[in-house]
């Protein structure tokens, strides 16, 4: 056993060690600013800093979790947003342990993490370490990878790295190779899911139906069946055993998601854009352009990013002196979508060697590949291939639960360096295949250099304005007199001109670059270029090719000392003045952001916006109809310079803003807040109740109720409420007395047996009430507000959160932890008797007896 560990360590060190520690190299290398003490300034960690706040604080209060957070979007379930309590389990260990204990947002780490996944991957179809490794670079660097880091989408990114282990271990299991494919399947996918990012993990999932279904159709073909099937039973259990330790998180995201925009909706006021998941307006947002497929293997196939052309000073050399300022302000990017961070850009070698590893490659996995490259490639198109973006959304299980379908790329550039790695293995061992196949050779450069020389020289055949830039050109065209006319077409020549060259620019290089990379595989094939060289040339040329582009998206202007990041908190005078009121609820609109997409404000605030991908529908129905237009109304009279009189005019008038209790309104960081004395409080009295059918009626209702006296419900209450409680007059006092963000006591004093509404959001499934300590249940009011019935006289009325499927889910999430370290430790334990103890013992008695013999 011993000799068997030393030669295997020796083995390790010698190629694994070293490449390890080389991918750690090249990840502080590319992330240096981290080992200067900066950090990456991430916009949606900004925006993760301000929501999460008020629980964190809370936490390092009380020592106590909570499951509920009032700090955006007038309160919402706490999952997603800060620390709720969830216990430990076995694979958020696992990913602590890979990530050496550091925290998930280090951009080395992740980057470290992408590597060291894909060269698993690589490892396992017996690619040569260093080809493995080469291959690793390529997927890491591939620019969306890097591109999701800079605003912060941090469990994308690990989901995005763990799919390479998790497709490993199918492709073992059906080779045969039950135990490590099933291990590795099983590991894989646990830390996958643990990670959290359910759309990544689902658009895996679709990768990995698609690869079961082709190695079944190719086991009915070769008569492999039943091998076939012994397969998919362990993948099956290893896929359960990798859920069950995660059982809490999925459990929670599925409650959840049946209140959140995600969720079937209950108005039908807009029945022709929805599905049973999101609006297919909003689910197509960000869908994929047909040219812009192409920036796979030409990043600036239509401009790159969303920037400002006047920082491209090359290509302002090519605009009019006279028009250089106008121009310099209009956007490089000309897509399909309506702003983009960057291209899905896999390198141009790398997609070379794809399309000539679809000629190379046979059997099952080279059906898959296409299918599903096809797949992700034109689900990303969405509304520009609306008849298949459609039919998923109204047929397909959970497709309508996720937004920007451009994400589903995500396959194809997980596919594209795993076969063009595949292909260059296979040159390496028959280098003849290429001269065989000469003419397939050919072909893949013709579609690959061909097409980026064909697009160099003829520009022509795309068009460089996106189709709202050309309706507002037309726009301007009409009815303009000659000289104008003439000067607006100069400048659109200008603005084509400067787009031209960063298209030709890119389209040049990455001829230049498939041509270089067909010139040495063809002198190696030919036997004019050694091993060591021509991968050489590939790992050069190849990493310097996905460096240059990642760097103009990510790179040291990203970085920020850790004093600027802790700067963006100081409190402003604003948050100063607000800070001052004694009340423990009420809430802020801060109007100098976009407030639906704003999380800042929720650091010092209980703010009526947020930010976050699952906020309830019910709100965003509300923002859709009142509160976006209720904002606007204060807007336009503030723009106006009112009188006090016609801004205390417009104030009352906010009826869904007031229920909301929204106090203040910050109108500048640096001035005092305006103050709404028409806030309707943390609670109050109606007089009389008005029933409705359903979600329709009462959405409407809202913006025709005097809501300071009468109370909008829902019929499906109807049980819980009394003629006794209507009233010609009714006075009381409702007062908050305790507050914590999941527990709320108040003081409610009433003259007579009355509905009481709380400023607060109602949950079905999360909050209990309690009056004086007997536990009564809680009726909806204008469509989003808690309401209770409440006796004469004084009472204290208690709400408190709490989620069974959290709470029951966690007791289930630790025994599969349990069950799955045992089945670890029994597995490793097998492992090491059966290569270092029983084979080892084996031998030295085949030995023995040949010595005897």
């Amino acid at each position: 056993m011993k000799k068997a560990l030393i030669a295997f360590l020796v083995k390790f060190s010698r190629t694994h060690l070293i490449i390890l520690l080389g991918f750690i190299a090249l990840a502080m290398a590319y992330m240096s600013p981290v080992l200067d003490g900066k950090v990456l300034s991430q916009h949606d960690m900004t925006q993760y800093e301000g929501v999460s706040h008020e629980l964190k604080q809370y936490h390092e209060e009380t020592g106590e979790s909570s499951q509920w957070t009032n700090s955006l979007f007038s309160g919402m379930p706490a999952f997603h947003v800060g620390p709720t309590g969830v216990k430990t389990t076995v694979f958020r260990e696992m990913a602590r342990v890979l990530r050496f204990g550091a925290g998930s947002s280090n951009p080395i780490i992740i980057l470290f993490t992408y590597l060291l996944c894909f060269y698993i991957l690589l490892l396992t179809f017996r690619l040569s370490p260093w080809l493995s490794a080469i291959g690793a670079i390529a997927f890491a660097l591939s620019s969306y990878n890097l591109i999701i880091l800079q605003p912060g989408h941090i469990n994308k990114a690990y989901a995005i790295a763990f799919m390479a282990p998790v497709v490993a271990g199918i492709l073992q299991t059906y080779r045969g190779k039950y135990l490590l494919g099933g291990l590795l399947f099983m590991l894989g996918l646990g830390i996958e899911v643990y990670y959290n990012h359910p759309q990544i993990t689902y658009y895996l999932m679709l990768l990995s139906l698609i690869i079961v279904l082709t190695q079944g159709v190719f086991a009915i073909i070769e008569k492999q069946l039943k091998k076939y099937l012994t397969a998919s039973s362990i993948l099956l259990a290893g896929a359960l055993l990798a859920l069950l330790p995660n059982f809490s998180d999925l459990w929670t995201n599925y409650e959840i998601s049946k209140q959140s925009m995600r969720g079937k909706p209950e108005l039908t006021l807009n029945k022709e854009n929805q599905t049973s998941g999101l609006d297919t307006d909003y689910a197509l947002s960000w869908s994929y352009g047909k040219v812009e497929t192409f920036s796979l293997m030409i990043p600036n196939m239509t401009g790159g990013k969303t920037a400002l052309l006047g920082n491209n000073e090359k290509a302002m050399e090519k605009v009019n002196p006279q028009l250089k300022e106008t121009v310099a302000r209009q956007n490089q990017y000309w897509g399909a979508k309506a702003s983009t961070a960057g291209d899905n850009y896999s390198g141009a070698i790398v997609v070379f060697f794809f399309v000539l590893g679809l000629f190379l490659i046979k059997g099952p996995i080279r059906w898959w590949i296409i299918i599903s490259s096809l797949l992700s490639i034109m689900l990303a198109w969405g509304n520009n291939l609306p008849g298949l973006s459609h039919f998923f959304l109204d047929h397909v299980p959970l497709y309508n639960k996720f937004r920007t379908v451009e994400m589903t790329l995500i396959i194809v550039c997980f596919n594209i360096p795993l076969v063009a790695f595949l292909a260059i293995d296979r040159i390496i061992k028959e280098p003849e295949l290429i001269t065989k196949n000469r003419k397939q050779f050919l072909v893949a450069f013709g579609l690959t250099g061909g097409l980026s020389l064909l697009f160099f020289l003829v520009p022509g055949l795309f068009k460089f304005f996106t189709d709202r830039e050309q309706q507002i050109f037309n726009q301007q065209m009409q009815g303009a007199n000659a000289q104008y006319a003439s000067q607006f077409r100069q400048f659109m020549d200008q603005l084509e001109a400067a787009r031209i060259y960063l298209f030709r620019h890119d389209a040049i290089r990455s001829f230049i670059l498939i041509a270089l990379a067909f010139v040495l595989t063809w002198y190696f094939a030919s036997k004019k270029l050694k091993l060591a060289w021509f991968l050489a040339g590939l790992a050069v040329l190849i990493t310097l090719d996905l460096w240059l582009v990642d760097h103009r998206y990510l790179n040291r202007d990203n970085f920020v000392t850790k004093r600027q990041q802790a700067n963006s908190w100081a409190k402003t005078i604003a948050d100063e003045a607000i800070l001052q009121d004694p009340d423990m609820d009420y809430r802020v609109a801060n109007l100098t952001v976009s407030p639906w997409q704003d999380g800042t404000t929720s650091y010092y605030h209980k703010s009526i916006g947020g930010y976050h991908g699952i906020k309830m529908r019910r709100y965003q129905d509300l923002i859709d109809l009142y509160l976006s237009q209720e904002l606007q109304n204060i807007i336009s009279v503030l723009n106006a310079q009112p009188s006090p009189l016609q801004v205390d005019s417009v104030l009352a008038r906010q009826q869904v803003l007031n229920m909301l209790n929204t106090k203040y309104f910050i109108l500048n960081p640096s001035t005092q807040p305006l103050r709404n004395p028409h806030a309707m409080g943390q609670g109050w009295v109606v007089n009389d109740f008005k029933l409705v059918d359903n979600a329709n009626e009462e959405y409407l209702a809202l913006g025709n109720t005097d809501l300071t006296q009468v109370a909008v419900v829902d019929r499906r209450f109807e049980g819980m409420l009394s003629d006794d409680l209507r009233h010609e007059e009714v006075s009381g006092s409702v007062e908050l007395t305790e507050y914590r963000p999941n527990h709320l006591t108040y003081n409610v004093s009433l003259d007579k047996h009355s509905l009481v509404i709380f400023s607060e959001v109602y949950y079905e499934g999360g909050w209990n009430a309690t009056i004086d300590g007997n536990p009564v249940p809680i009726a909806r009011a204008n469509y989003i507000l808690r309401a209770l019935p409440v006796d004469a006289g004084e009472h204290t009325v208690e709400f408190s959160f709490v989620f069974e499927p959290f709470e029951k889910g966690e007791k289930i999430s630790m025994a599969g932890s349990w069950l799955v370290m045992l089945l670890i430790l029994g597995g490793l334990g097998y492992y090491v008797y059966n290569t270092w103890l029983r084979k080892p013992e084996e031998n030295r008695i085949l030995e023995s007896n040949q010595k005897e013999g």
